[in-house]
């Protein structure tokens, strides 16, 4: 019931980034979590992704995980401008994979590049909220472009504070069950 709330805030949520964006004349794409990799693909230096910005909700009490992987040529080189400000840049740094890596439509292209060492990659972490990424290529030369990436995002890791109460509400089962054990002991 909890994962079905946090879908429908998130779709709801999503739905008004949508309207936001689409009454000034922006293309967006809405990233769902957990549907596996996804296809992007920029057509020239410091152009925004096809269909971007890229626009995503994080349910209350959620942390979701961003991933991105080039895969055509390696050299690529990725920016990440988050709700505007913040930015991002892809590097040949291998990132954990703690999702299920062979997901999504575009699977069998991108998750070996995930792993590929000779691919950039980049990996973000965000809490609850709405956010807007517009992703760049920054590589210069021509026989770049259009270039092309995979990107995922992936939900259900509890921020610290709800594994606080998941730890606390626990010790409170085991103090009751314990109490119940002693009670039932006695009688």
């Amino acid at each position: 019931m909890t994962k079905l709330k946090t879908l429908l805030i998130g779709a709801a949520a999503s739905a008004l980034a949508i309207a936001s964006f689409a009454g000034i004349g922006h293309a967006t794409t809405v990233l769902v979590a957990d549907t596996g990799w996804q296809n992007g693909d920029v057509t020239a230096r410091n152009k925004d992704v096809v269909g971007g910005p890229i626009v995503f909700t994080v349910g209350a009490g959620q942390t979701d995980v961003f991933s991105l992987t080039d895969a055509f040529l390696p050299g690529d080189h990725f920016k990440v401008t988050i709700n505007g400000s913040t930015s991002a840049f892809s590097s040949l740094t291998l990132y954990p994979t703690s999702f299920p890596n062979n997901t999504g439509p575009f699977a069998a292209f991108y998750a070996p590049a995930w792993q590929d060492p000779q691919y950039e990659h980049l990996q973000l972490t965000f809490g609850a909220g709405s956010y807007s990424l517009k992703i760049v290529d920054l590589t210069t030369g021509a026989q770049f472009y259009p270039a092309g990436f995979g990107y995922r995002l992936d939900s259900g890791v509890p921020e610290p504070a709800t594994w606080a109460l998941m730890l606390g509400g626990i010790g409170m089962i085991g103090f009751a069950a314990r109490r119940r054990n002693r009670a039932a002991a006695t009688a």
